[in-house]
Formats: C-alpha cells, structure tokens, sequence
C-alpha cells in the first residue's frame, strides 16, 4: 500500500512540474508576445488579399443570380480591376516576404505597390460599375469590402514606416 501511494504522489508531482503549456518566446496566457510592426504588417497584407478575394467571390456570385443584380459590363470591370490589384499585391508580398532586412531596400517599391493597390480601389468604388449593382446592401457591402483595401493598405503603410522599412 506504501508503494502505491509513493506512485501515486510521484506521478502527481510529475504532472504538475513537467506537464504545464509552455508557449514559446516565455508567453503566458496572461501576457502573449505581441507582433512586431513589420508582422502586423504582414497581417494587414493577409487581410487585404482576402478582401480582395470576397470581392471577388462576391461580384461572381452576384452575376450569378437570376435575375441578376449586376450587368455582365459592370461585373467584368471590377473583376478586371480586382485582378489587377491581386497582382500588384502579389509582386508586394513577393518584396515582403523577403523580411524586414531585405524590405528595408525596397521602401519605394513598397511604398509605390501600396500607393497602386490604393488607386485600384478608389477606381473602383469611384466608377459607375458599383452603382450598377442594383442591390443597395450589395452594392453598400462591396463599396464597403472595396474601401477596406485601401485602408488595409493605409495601415500597412502606417506599420512598415513604424517598422523603418519605409521613410517618413
């Protein structure tokens, strides 16, 4: 019976010191470690491709329903221009996923790709293919989804110069 309950407060013991969560980095779930500017960064950059992706699926989606809230012309131009900005945010996240170190180079680069995807998505909340779709609260979410491109690019912008990758 004694080496029973010598097992049973060893295993207890055992537990207790070996099996806690160890995060990595020395995070607690009180205190997480916190993301650097250039990763919070890279975040906003997630983000704005999948904006950008819900537009897309959106407008699809739309054209797709009969009758249909969108034209086929107003449709195709902003999938036309959605596709653009994909591009422009793909040639950014190519130079981004370099790192900071790499990035830091390439500021106007960064800084020229972000200042195009934020004309891409004034163009088009700006034109007529938006007030084509003849949905108001579809047309009221994709000018909504459409401006927070450019806003995630306007906080990329804020955190890369936090981060010193791009110049005052």
């Amino acid at each position: 019976m004694k080496h029973l309950t010598l097992i049973v407060a060893l295993t207890i013991v055992i537990c207790i010191s070996g099996c806690a969560v160890h995060r990595p980095g020395g995070a607690t779930a009180t205190a997480p470690a916190t993301a650097t500017p250039y990763e919070t960064a890279m975040m906003y950059s997630t983000a704005l491709a999948q904006t950008n992706d819900s537009v897309i699926h959106a407008v699809i989606a739309l054209q797709s329903l009969q009758p249909s809230p969108i034209s086929i012309a107003d449709a195709k131009a902003v999938l036309v221009v959605q596709q653009q900005l994909a591009s422009v945010h793909m040639q950014l996240s190519h130079v981004l996923e370099q790192g900071p170190s790499a990035a830091t180079g390439q500021g106007n680069q960064i800084k020229t790709l972000l200042d195009e995807i934020k004309g891409l998505a004034t163009v088009t909340v700006n034109t007529a293919n938006l007030s084509g779709v003849k949905d108001p609260n579809s047309q009221a979410q994709l000018t909504a989804e459409i401006q927070s491109i450019a806003s995630f690019a306007d906080l990329m912008v804020t955190e890369l110069t936090a981060a010193g990758v791009l110049k005052q």
